[in-house]
């Protein structure tokens, strides 16, 4: 259905003091300004834009340069108004009136009968945006092309987020956020009430483990058990003991034995009494060894002087002095001679004798040795007999020692198995602890069991509600429905910013539209992003210019109020356009104006602003917009 805008009315919005746009006229209008208090006369800083900003302001109290609040009121002005007529196919017509005084906005709408409606402002403002079936972002990326505005759907700064979030609008796919809203508030209330569910199910199988009957008769058992096994324990520790008992018979045999060999062996130990006599051969072998000795050196010097007189004689022997070598003659050598011969046998007789006595020293000497190494073994022996009577003294004492630990034993291993026979008694005599609490136990597990089931039951049904409603969660999420939208119009606006493109850009230019699917990070969610694509001349993600980039834009504009059309039916009877020719060259100009004519057939009105006045032949209609001393006044020629 299609939404016609009247006759919009201005007093002391911005720079304009008053005036009058007729919008409702079909046809292309020519928007353009002069500025009398600029020394050029220009059409700069006029004006002119004021008009799409009124409209805007009166529609949704927004401006597309951020304008708000007291900023709206004319410098001078008291308040700010701006009065705008709506009709739609099907709906009976009704006027906008929004007011501006310092510190406060007073909007106002009325019915075909001029009669203010009772509502409040935020819902006088939802009727608005549900009559006209745009909201601000939507309406200024499908009616209004703004100069510079940085929120337009094409402009590479615009983010993924602000495009979708156009895209939901314009789709009005926020019907599903409402519906998804609902669906999640349905699933916290389920879960509200699983929780409270969960919650019964948790105390009843708290309080079933509080008498859990197989654990209370898994100890009545395990009491048994024990009890058994204490009882068989104390049964073979009887068993041991008494058999240790038996065991354990004193054997005197071995020690008969000891006594009978000890006795042998001191039989044969006789006291000696040697140790005097070891001590006189010891003196005997002293004075031998002495003499042995000084016969010895008396021996050596004997035969040194028998050496000496034996060379004396040999050198008389020759006839020459010994002393002087001169020869001796006479009989006087001769006698001399003879008197050494006679001292050398003298001599020798003497060192003989010493030799002989020498001799026999040595053979007292070994005589003595022997005599004290029998004594010595005869010690020996001795010792040795006193030690082997001390060993069997002490084997004779360990056995009777081991024979009387024997006899204590067998005392001790009797008392042990009396003791174990007695704990039998005494365990057997004991009363199982578990037998009240399995019995009071059985009672409420009944009675618990059937709580328990009522809540399961309770918590189960919740469940295949709360299934139900995760359906209904995913349909309406960011992956359900408005995904599939998403990417059902994708086609849409690439086949329609394509068309407008050829126009505009003779086909040099081209763009696609795409949604990819990537995974959020940690979520395990999927999320889609618009990809947008372009070529020019050819070339994929070619920069393109800032004309390229304003034919791009346009383009895209057109075909999103395309999209808003074939989703409304016919949209919003205007377009309103700010400096699109302006910046163009002849032929960008030509192509422009070619394709504003096609868009007239479609869109109805057509308003385009322009400093350039020499345009002005090319539209049916002429608004200028003057400026003199800050004010400007709205004024409509032929």
């Amino acid at each position: 259905m299609s939404v016609h805008v009247g006759r919009m009315s201005i007093v002391d919005f911005c720079c304009i003091r008053s005036g009058e746009v007729e919008f409702g006229k079909v046809g292309l209008v020519y928007v353009t300004g002069q500025n009398n208090d600029s020394d050029a006369a220009s059409s700069n800083a006029s004006g002119k834009s004021t008009i799409y900003k009124a409209l805007t302001w009166c529609l949704f109290e927004e401006c597309v340069d951020g304008d708000k609040a007291d900023a709206v009121i004319r410098r001078g002005g008291k308040s700010a108004k701006v009065v705008l007529p709506l009709s739609r196919d099907g709906r009976d017509p009704m006027t906008i009136k929004r007011v501006r005084r310092k510190g406060s906005t007073k909007l106002t709408l009325m019915n075909a009968e001029g009669e203010p409606m009772a509502v409040s402002k935020a819902e006088a403002q939802a009727i608005i945006e549900d009559y006209v079936g745009l909201d601000f972002q939507t309406f200024r990326n499908t009616v209004l092309y703004g100069q510079n505005d940085r929120s337009r759907f094409a402009d590479p700064n615009t983010t993924d987020g602000k495009r979708k979030e156009i895209l939901r609008r314009l789709l009005k796919t926020t019907v599903y956020q409402d519906c998804l809203e609902r669906a999640r508030e349905w699933k916290a209330s389920l879960a509200k009430d699983a929780a409270g569910r969960e919650n019964e199910v948790g105390i009843a199988r708290s309080r079933l483990s509080e008498y859990d009957l197989e654990a209370i008769q898994e100890k009545h058992d395990g009491w048994e058990t024990d009890r058994q096994e204490r009882v068989d324990g104390y049964l073979e520790d009887a068993k041991r003991h008494k058999a240790l008992a038996t065991s354990l018979k004193p054997d005197s045999e071995r020690l008969d034995a000891l006594v009978e060999e000890r006795d042998a062996v001191s039989e044969g130990v006789q006291e000696w009494k040697g140790e005097g006599r070891r001590e006189e051969l010891r003196e005997a072998m002293s004075e031998a060894a002495s003499r042995r000795a000084e016969l010895g050196s008396e021996v050596k010097a004997g035969e040194r002087e028998r050496a000496r007189l034996e060379g004396e004689i040999n050198r008389l022997s020759d006839g020459d002095c010994p002393v002087c070598k001169s020869p001796l003659d006479g009989e006087a050598p001769e006698a001399y001679k003879a008197g050494l011969r006679e001292v050398l046998g003298s001599t020798i007789e003497v060192a003989d004798a010493n030799a002989k006595a020498r001799t026999a020293a040595g053979l007292e000497f070994d005589g003595l040795n022997a005599e004290l190494d029998h004594e010595n073994i005869l010690i020996r022996e001795h010792t040795t007999g006193i030690a082997q009577v001390a060993s069997f003294e002490r084997a004779i004492a360990s056995e009777e020692s081991a024979l009387e630990g024997v006899k204590v034993q067998v005392t001790h291993a009797i008392e042990k198995a009396r003791g174990a026979l007695g704990s039998i008694k005494d365990a057997r005599a004991e009363v199982n602890p578990h037998v009240d609490s399995l019995a009071t136990a059985a009672k409420r597990v009944e009675e618990v069991k059937a709580e328990l089931e009522e809540a399961e039951t309770k918590l189960a049904v919740i469940d295949g509600k709360a299934a139900e409603v995760e359906f209904w969660v995913r349909g309406f999420g960011s992956q359900g429905i408005p995904s599939l939208l998403l990417d059902s119009c994708m086609p849409f606006l690439t086949e329609r910013s394509n068309h407008y493109l050829n126009t505009l850009a003779d086909g040099d230019i081209t763009v696609e539209f795409s949604t990819q699917r990537e995974l959020k990070s940690g979520k395990g969610e999927m999320r889609d992003e618009i990809e947008m694509k372009w070529s020019a001349e050819g070339v994929d993600d070619a920069t393109l210019s800032g004309g390229q980039l304003r034919k791009v834009s346009v383009a895209v504009d057109l075909a999103l109020m395309d999209l808003a059309a074939s989703r409304e039916g016919e949209g919003v009877k205007l377009l309103a356009l700010d400096e699109v020719l302006d910046g163009l060259d002849a032929e960008g100009r030509s192509r422009v104006l070619l394709l504003l004519r096609e868009l007239r057939a479609s869109r109805g009105t057509v308003f385009v602003t322009s400093h350039d006045a020499g345009l002005s032949e090319n539209f049916e209609r002429t608004i200028n917009v003057v400026k003199t001393d800050g004010e400007a006044m709205v004024k409509e020629t032929a």
